[in-house]
């Protein structure tokens, strides 16, 4: 399974973009994220996004045994898995036809944005738990910024923007 978890882990190689690797499988999965969300809508996003961190954490499991690093930077499956939770919110306004870029932009930007700082307790996941799934947890903790910053920001334009 070497090999084939190496190939899945990188995303086909594209954890292997020479500057910002993250970003590079942040924004390849974008059009399958997003074709999952139109196509099945919210739970079908959830089931791609649970598969993610599910193959993700198994090819990221093997990869570690063969790695010095705890959290190798070619690793991207985990950003793939990230990037499709923070657009989950909007899964529901997709599959109806909606499509609101500003909102889609809005969620890869958050998403790279909370990954890169790594507030608690992404930081603890990155820093102290040394396995798989501390790989993996860290962009999950930082989807879930995204989507609450999000949320924050569609209350505040509603409050300040109220509908007519």
């Amino acid at each position: 399974m070497g090999n084939a978890a190496h190939t899945i882990a990188t995303l086909f190689g594209i954890g292997y973009c020479p500057k910002a690797s993250g970003t590079a499988g942040s924004l390849a999965v974008m059009p399958f994220a997003l074709a999952v969300a139109y196509l099945g809508g919210f739970w079908a996003l959830l089931a791609w996004t649970i598969t993610l961190y599910v193959i993700g954490t198994a090819t990221t499991k093997e990869v570690l045994k063969h790695s010095v690093d705890k959290d190798p930077s070619f690793v991207v499956i985990d950003e793939a898995c990230g990037q499709s939770l923070a657009l989950l919110p909007l899964a529901a306004g997709i599959d109806k036809g909606a499509i609101y870029w500003p909102l889609i932009i809005a969620a890869f930007a958050l998403f790279r944005l909370f990954d890169i700082i790594k507030p608690w307790p992404a930081c603890y996941f990155d820093r102290k738990v040394h396995s798989a799934h501390g790989v993996m947890l860290d962009d999950v903790a930082a989807a879930i910024y995204a989507i609450a910053a999000l949320y924050t920001a569609a209350v505040i334009a509603v409050i300040t923007f109220p509908p007519t």
